[in-house]
């Protein structure tokens, strides 16, 4: 089987999420408390709506019980306070509700101050 075909579907979905997140004015700023500034949480949620994609792929039961466009991110939380704001990690934890099923992400940010940008992981709480 040729993985082309779940790549369209990847990046269909990521594209598809990516115009449902968006704000229609003002700005993006997610539920919650999170020391992310509006970019890094644009940018630490798109990533997040590409691994629910991935989970789709993989599982095409989840894919047809709740589209992508509706989850939603509903809470952010601070988990670990960084030692030296803006120059060590933090840690925090987004909440996702899946058509009323609730995961977790772990988000670590990590400051680069010599780049000018912090990092980013992002991975599901199993």
């Amino acid at each position: 089987m040729s993985v082309w075909p779940m790549i369209a579907l990847l990046l269909t979905a990521t594209a598809a999420i990516a115009l449902a997140t968006e704000p229609t004015e003002g700005p993006y700023r997610l539920p919650g408390v999170s020391a992310a500034d509006n970019e890094l949480q644009r940018g630490a949620a798109n990533m997040l709506w590409m691994l629910e994609g991935i989970a789709d792929v993989r599982n095409p039961e989840l894919a047809a019980a709740c589209e992508l466009t509706e989850r939603r991110i509903i809470n952010t939380e601070v988990t670990k306070l960084p030692k030296k704001p803006g120059r060590s990690p933090w840690k925090e934890k987004w909440t996702v509700d899946r058509c009323g099923d609730v995961v977790y992400y772990s988000i670590k940010f990590t400051p680069t101050p010599k780049q000018g940008g912090t990092d980013f992981e992002v991975s599901l709480i199993e």
